[in-house]
């Protein structure tokens, strides 16, 4: 994935579409983590829409798992982009540490921010968090997708009067904090 600067320059909207990535294992699910966040931040996609809901016949591509009709964990991954970051929201600046296995991003719309952050690694990551500008939220819900937990709510996390907390990032998740 690279940056679009013609893209950009035109001033036209630039969407992934029909698009779909075959999931067989966790470790797949988390490259479509990756691919999605590089999407929307190096390519600077305004929209990334994912191609195969279900099928008839059985395929590790679906969201909704043919046999059983539950959701897979793929559906998951693509929920922590799509639950929270709504229509209308925007991609704001974030740095994170220099830390290659942690992917950050962060958007904003109707007094909401909400941080995506992806750990590709297998060891934990603890990552400080300073929230700038604007009215600082009091704390953030926390949702996780990890080999095992699908979309799981977490306690919430305080914020200090400053506007900055800490979070330690499970291995191989996907993670959204949502201000409340």
């Amino acid at each position: 994935m690279k940056p679009q600067p013609l893209v950009k320059k035109s001033g036209k909207q630039f969407w992934m579409t029909e698009h779909c990535i075959d999931a067989g294992d966790f470790n797949s699910v988390m490259k479509i983590a990756e691919q999605i966040h590089n999407s929307l931040t190096i390519a600077e996609f305004n929209a990334y829409i994912h191609w195969w809901l279900r099928e008839p016949v059985p395929s590790k591509m679906m969201l909704l798992s043919f046999q059983n009709k539950q959701l897979t964990p793929k559906a998951y991954v693509i929920g922590h982009f799509a639950k929270f970051i709504r229509p209308g929201y925007f991609r704001v600046n974030s740095v994170s540490s220099n830390n290659n296995n942690l992917l950050v991003s962060a958007y904003t719309g109707n007094g909401t921010v909400v941080i995506v952050a992806i750990n590709m690694g297998s060891s934990p990551i603890s990552q400080q968090f300073s929230i700038n500008g604007g009215t600082l939220p009091s704390s953030f819900s926390s949702y996780i997708t990890s080999q095992g937990k699908n979309f799981q709510q977490q306690d919430n996390i305080k914020i200090t009067e400053g506007g900055s907390f800490t979070y330690s990032f499970p291995s191989q998740s996907v993670t959204t904090l949502v201000s409340v």
